[in-house]
């Protein structure tokens, strides 16, 4: 019994780590795109294409997270 209790609370810490890593991630992303204002170079648009796949990845699995739908498991 006592064993699925620290399982238990264990599984939510790194459930609440695992958050605050993805809300950190969100974070950074914001300041990289106000960094990338409007100048029209094509490493410009490598850069925006990336920043767009992985914050997007990051923005989407916050946002299930936040919905309880998935988590770490």
């Amino acid at each position: 019994m006592a064993l699925r209790v620290v399982n238990r609370i264990e599984k939510e810490v790194v459930e609440a780590e695992y958050e605050n890593w993805l809300l950190d991630e969100t974070h950074k992303c914001e300041r990289v795109e106000a960094m990338l204002g409007d100048n029209g170079r094509k490493e410009k648009k490598e850069v925006e294409a990336w920043v767009r796949g992985y914050c997007g990845d990051c923005q989407s699995a916050l946002g299930s997270v936040r919905e309880g739908k998935t988590g770490l498991t």
